[in-house]
């Protein structure tokens, strides 16, 4: 065998590998956990050039507050906040 063919061979051989690789499903786990928050509205509020929705998610125990900021001419962007609640104490 020539150089020349053993390096076609070998680069042909590396990249049906990689193909192969890339092309195969990936190992997943029977288990499947949807780690999504779900966030409950508390309330709204507003001033006239901006407004507030306050948001609770119960299992973790974080809020979030969302205001709009006012724009000129333009929409408002929302800017959101999460914080974690300390837990009451019984």
């Amino acid at each position: 065998m020539t150089s020349l063919t053993l390096r076609t061979a070998t680069g042909a051989t590396l990249v049906a590998l990689v193909l192969g690789a890339a092309l195969l499903p990936q190992a997943r786990s029977q288990v499947q956990v949807q780690m999504t928050p779900n966030f409950a509205p508390m309330g709204v509020a507003s001033n006239g050039t901006s407004s507030t929705a306050w948001f609770y998610e119960p299992s973790s125990g974080r809020a979030m507050a969302c205001q709009t900021a006012p724009v000129a001419g333009g929409l408002s962007p929302i800017q959101c906040v999460t914080v974690k609640l300390p837990r009451a104490e019984p």
